[in-house]
Order: structure tokens, then C-alpha cells, then sequence
């Protein structure tokens, strides 16, 4: 077991309150607005940063949807990662939902450019038919199918509970 520590980390699932969540298809692998927590942050405020750094969402009315702690694997190593794996050992992961109130031209290194939104339940299809092999790909991949499973529920039916 290495030594060195996680890296706190955001990942947030921003809709209208309709069937469609802020999310890009990148290469055939789906993000979500997120990214590393600041020294001077705490997870809420890096992840409205985030958010407007990367996709040019303004959000609103976050709340906690999650956590978990992912190992970094060998097969799960992107060049950025690689860099990573020599400060951390995986990421310290908090996740949120919340209301995605505009869209703006990103502005952030690393912004996503192109289709922004995505229909949720097109979202939870990729998840699925994109099964990683590694263990802490999958329990993160769960982790989003649960909280995407969640928001299309709640778009269906206004007054359910969750998050």
C-alpha cells in the first residue's frame, strides 16, 4: 500500500430539472464538470469552480451526492495521471448534484468544448455498455450510474426523494 495520499477531487451532475445533465462524450469516455480541490477550498466552492472552468456552467443548489475513494490502478494511468501518481495514490472523490442555471463559453485550462448537455438516460447507457475491468473504475463508474439513476427519477417524478 503506497504511502502517498489521496487527491480530494469533485465530480458534479448539473441538470435543468429536465432529462439532461451537463456531461461531455470525450473520445468515447463520459465526463462530468469537476476537478482538484484548492488548499483554500472547500469541495462546494472548488466545485463551482470546476463547473465554470470546464464546461462554463454557472450551478446552483448543490448538494452532497456521494463519496468514495479511488485507488488509482496500473491500467487506469492517463498521461495526465502518470504525472499524479508520483504526488497521489487515487482521488479523494466528492460528488454533487445540483441545478445547472446557465451555460457560458468555458474559459478554464482543459475547458470542454462542443455538446455540453447530454439526455441522462443516454448518460446511464454509455456507463453501462462501457464496463471498466479494473475494480476502482467500476465501483466509480456505479457510483455515477447511481447518482445519474437518481436525477432521471427525479425528473420523472418532481416529488421524489434523494441527494
Amino acid at each position: 500500500m503506497s504511502s502517498l495520499p489521496l487527491r480530494l477531487n469533485t465530480e458534479g451532475y448539473f441538470t435543468d430539472g429536465k432529462n439532461v445533465v451537463a456531461a461531455i462524450n470525450k473520445k468515447g469516455i463520459l465526463w462530468f464538470p469537476g476537478g482538484g480541490i484548492d488548499d483554500d477550498e472547500t469541495p462546494e466552492k472548488a466545485m463551482v469552480r470546476e463547473a465554470m472552468e470546464e464546461m462554463g456552467a454557472t450551478v446552483s443548489d448543490l448538494k452532497p451526492a456521494g463519496r468514495l475513494e479511488i485507488i488509482w490502478e496500473k491500467e487506469w494511468a492517463s498521461v495526465e495521471r502518470k504525472t499524479r501518481k508520483k504526488q497521489y495514490r487515487g482521488d479523494d472523490m466528492h460528488f454533487f448534484t445540483g441545478k445547472l442555471v446557465r451555460l457560458e463559453t468555458p474559459t478554464g485550462e482543459g475547458a470542454f468544448t462542443g455538446k455540453r448537455l447530454m439526455p441522462i438516460a443516454d448518460a446511464i447507457a454509455h456507463i453501462e455498455n462501457h464496463r471498466p475491468f479494473e475494480k476502482g473504475v467500476h465501483e466509480y463508474r456505479e457510483m455515477q450510474k447511481t447518482i445519474l439513476q437518481l436525477l432521471l427519477s427525479r425528473a420523472n417524478h418532481p416529488k421524489s426523494e434523494g441527494f
